[in-house]
């Protein structure tokens, strides 16, 4: 199950990039992202690092932050 994990995390690491550049996210879309890293973070605690460091820059607009 830690690769299913991991892969979605890293699409989640991606949007969360595009976050950062795009000031015109949906924000329902966007705290669900947020929700779902910090679910994944809690199951599997090998990513708190990188759910951290995905979420530590601010996004564009600091919207959700």
């Amino acid at each position: 199950m830690l690769v299913g994990a991991v892969a979605a995390f890293a699409a989640l690491e991606a949007a969360f990039a595009r976050y950062r550049a795009d000031p015109w996210p949906m924000p329902l879309v966007l705290q669900g992202a947020l929700d779902a890293a910090l679910e994944l973070a809690g199951q599997k605690p090998e990513l708190v690092p990188r759910v951290l460091d995905a979420l530590s820059p601010e996004f564009a607009l600091r919207l959700l932050n």
